[in-house]
């Protein structure tokens, strides 16, 4: 008798195990199938960034009036409202640049390894600090002709900002 009842347990304990197995097996397929159907629901969706970067010019070397600190407040300033990366503003610079400019970055490229020291580099070479004198003798040569006030104004500011 004794050895009818521990294969009956054993039996009892083999049925359980395989019910469990059995019970965890249909678990695991439902979850497969739930993961499917959501998946099947979401559908493909594809986000695109408008390209900001097309509100940059290039910038072809050009220093007077200060051109070359206008086009890098430029990306700044775009950079800041998109929330770019330096990364991002080091390519949106090197991608703008042509002529001259370009020939300058192709030379310094392994010296700009990220975007400050592109700008400082930048700075460096492009940056032109106007004179006094210069900024006086150009707010005299542009009031020799007459032109309305606000040509006047808008030309003197920035001399006078120098």
């Amino acid at each position: 008798m004794g050895t009818e009842k521990v294969v009956a347990d054993m039996m009892t304990m083999f049925t359980d195990a395989l019910r469990v197995m059995e019970q965890n097996r249909v678990a695991s397929e439902e979850r497969l199938m739930k993961m499917m159907l959501e998946q099947q629901n979401r559908g493909t969706t594809i986000q695109t960034v408008p390209d900001f970067s097309k509100s940059v010019e290039t910038f072809d070397g050009d220093c007077e009036s200060g051109a070359a600190i206008e086009w890098l407040e430029k990306i700044n300033v775009t950079a800041e409202i998109h929330s770019w990366s330096n990364e991002c503003c080091l390519e949106t610079a090197r991608n703008h640049l042509v002529g001259a400019a370009r020939k300058w970055y192709d030379a310094h490229r392994t010296e700009i390894k990220t975007w400050t020291d592109f700008v400082t580099q930048f700075k460096k070479t492009f940056e032109i600090r106007v004179s006094t004198t210069e900024c006086w003798r150009q707010m005299q040569s542009s009031n020799r002709y007459p032109v309305s006030l606000y040509p006047h104004i808008f030309t003197i500011i920035p001399l006078c900002q120098n």
